[in-house]
């Protein structure tokens, strides 16, 4: 079994010795056991090739 709370502005997943620290500046919240976020991530392009 997993329990999952806030500490601080942390959330943490723990589960007998285990445990998962998510330390971001990202709004999260618990929803039935799992932890939400929303966000964006930006990609670039890159050139590919092997150089030769």
């Amino acid at each position: 079994m997993v329990w999952v709370h806030e500490l601080g502005e942390r959330m943490v997943a723990e589960g007998g010795e285990d445990a998962l620290w998510l330390d971001t500046a990202i709004e999260q919240s618990e929803k039935d056991g799992a932890i939400v976020s929303s966000f964006s991530v930006a990609t670039t392009a890159t050139a590919s090739g092997s150089g030769s």
